[in-house]
């Protein structure tokens, strides 16, 4: 089994480091990684990965560990530290339920080897979750080169219908995936504009935030060619046009199923409820390829 980490459970920075083999960077690392990581280095675990655009694509993602033979003065360097307190908890929790635990991964990592595939190229991984929103760059190689975090998600959305309309979460949650940005014809007409409005205000900042990100990347050197929604927000009706108003780029939607086989009959269901299940699907495929 494998478990995916939490991104708000990870400190995570890319750094510029003189290239050396793996013997020497794990001991430069080691040192410059202390003025990133605002907690004792003995209470973390730190993982790292190069991220040369020399590396090729590789589904399982295993890129990431992969060595480039071309000699280059500067190296960018993804640190990611994750407290031992987390780790063990997860282990806590597998000990409990028996679960027999291969690896722990960011969930990050999981999200990109699930939508490698639709993204073919440069692409801004948008994970719409409940109570957080998170953006992953990946450049042309299949490789997250850079995350920003959003501070609020889905359920913003939820509280607000509640708010205006005095209803309680199930039923705001219920309308909210009835309704999305298509017309239901179960609602009222102010309900419905209600509704619009709450899912409107939240969806605006996090493309308005978008937007900004993929211009910051833009700067960096990654010049983003389509937008890959995923997470359980990306099941919203009619979000794939809305986004693609907002951000003028392509918009699809992930599909973590399509590196798996099963029945035609399931096809149309397994396609709708992808976008949730990115995460797991990432992890399967790493288990599989290990």
């Amino acid at each position: 089994g494998a478990i995916g980490v939490h991104f708000s459970a990870s400190l995570i920075h890319i750094v510029e480091l003189p290239k050396r083999d793996a013997a020497q960077m794990d001991k430069i690392i080691a040192a410059e990684a202390k003025p990133f990581i605002p907690v004792p280095m003995d209470t973390i675990i730190l993982n790292w990965f190069m991220l040369s655009d020399q590396q090729p694509i590789e589904t399982s993602l295993e890129a990431l560990e992969h060595k480039p033979e071309e000699v280059i003065e500067k190296e960018k360097v993804m640190l990611i530290a994750t407290e031992k307190e987390v780790v063990n908890a997860y282990g806590q929790v597998a000990q409990t339920e028996e679960l027999v635990v291969d690896f722990l991964e960011v969930e990050f990592f999981s999200v990109a080897r699930s939508c490698i595939d639709i993204a073919k190229g440069p692409a801004l991984l948008v994970d719409l979750g409940a109570s957080t929103t998170k953006l992953y760059v990946m450049n042309g190689h299949g490789i997250i080169v850079g995350t920003h975090s959003i501070p609020f998600g889905q359920e913003a959305i939820t509280d607000a219908i509640m708010k205006s309309l005095d209803w309680n979460f199930e039923k705001s949650e219920q309308a909210k995936r009835a309704q999305g940005y298509v017309v239901h014809a179960e609602h009222t007409a102010h309900q419905q504009s209600e509704i619009g409005k709450a899912i409107d205000s939240t969806m605006r900042k996090i493309y308005d935030d978008a937007n900004r990100y993929i211009l910051d990347t833009k700067k960096a050197g990654v010049d983003v060619q389509k937008i890959v929604l995923t997470g359980g927000g990306a099941c919203m009706r009619g979000i794939v046009e809305e986004a693609h108003k907002h951000m003028k780029y392509e918009v699809v939607l992930a599909e973590p199923f399509s590196h798996t086989r099963g029945p035609i009959i399931l096809e149309d269901v397994l396609k709708d409820v992808g976008p949730k299940f990115a995460v797991a699907v990432g992890l399967a495929l790493r288990a599989l390829h290990s």
